[in-house]
């Protein structure tokens, strides 16, 4: 994900990562670590910019979620795409 291409995008980001993670038997924190290996462009600055204050061993995937839907994902926006799914 490079984070240039709208919310929609981010958001259909999230849900492939969650069906490939329904697949696989990983932590919380596992599926975080998978998914922000697949970051780029905009969105490895953005990850990269906030990560170092963090304990990565301990951030779930809920928490990684929360703070990329925040970024991505404008709240209007996130209602809506709630309500249509």
């Amino acid at each position: 994900f490079s984070g240039d291409r709208g919310p929609i995008a981010a958001d259909a980001w999230v849900q492939r990562c969650e069906m490939v993670f329904g697949r696989m038997q990983l932590t919380e924190v596992q599926k975080q670590e998978l998914a922000t290996h697949q970051l780029e462009g905009v969105a490895l600055f953005w990850w990269n910019s906030w990560k170092e204050s963090l304990d990565l061993t301990t951030l779930t995937w809920a928490d990684f979620k929360t703070r990329f839907a925040r970024k991505f994902v404008p709240g209007a926006m996130q209602a809506h795409l709630s309500d249509e799914f």
